[in-house]
């Protein structure tokens, strides 16, 4: 019997050493955390938090997009707010009443009202960059069809 409880031991112990033994880095992965120690000595933590948290090929996109501007980031409030509005203009542009988007939508502290303003206003900005695409390929004629459907769209 002691012998088995020593085999089932040793078993446990194998495996919670396996579970827990130190991983292995590659070369690349030595490699990014250098560049990301770099990047908050050079830069600021944010910074180096964006890099380790997005993707090398992601940040490096992000980089070659962006290069020396400086952005802001959204508060959480703030991007729920746009969530929501982009949801009610979806559910807008599907022919969905007013009425019934203030019921689908769990707008909790985010007042309705505003949410109805804010939707007229970027109805006529999507309207205004469809006009101002359209004029600058040309098309502004031969589209009048098209312009008439988003403006009965933002009457539903």
């Amino acid at each position: 019997m002691a012998t088995l409880k020593k085999h089932v031991n040793n078993l446990w112990e194998e495996k919670m050493n396996e579970i827990f033994k130190p991983a292995k880095q590659s070369e690349m992965d030595s490699f990014l955390n250098i560049l990301s120690i770099i990047m908050t000595d050079e830069y600021n933590s944010v910074i180096s938090n964006l890099f380790s948290t997005l993707e090398y090929e992601v940040f490096t996109n992000l980089i070659n997009e962006f290069s020396g501007i400086s952005v802001e980031i959204p508060r959480r409030e703030d991007f729920r707010d746009s969530l929501i509005l982009a949801l009610a203009y979806h559910y807008k542009s599907k022919g969905m009443a007013w009425k019934d988007i203030k019921k689908e939508i769990d707008f909790d502290d985010f007042a309705p009202v505003r949410t109805g303003r804010k939707l007229r206003n970027l109805s006529k900005t999507i309207k205004d960059k469809i006009l101002d695409l359209l004029s600058d390929s040309g098309n502004l004629e031969t589209d009048k069809d098209f312009l008439k459907d988003i403006a009965e769209g933002d009457s539903k």
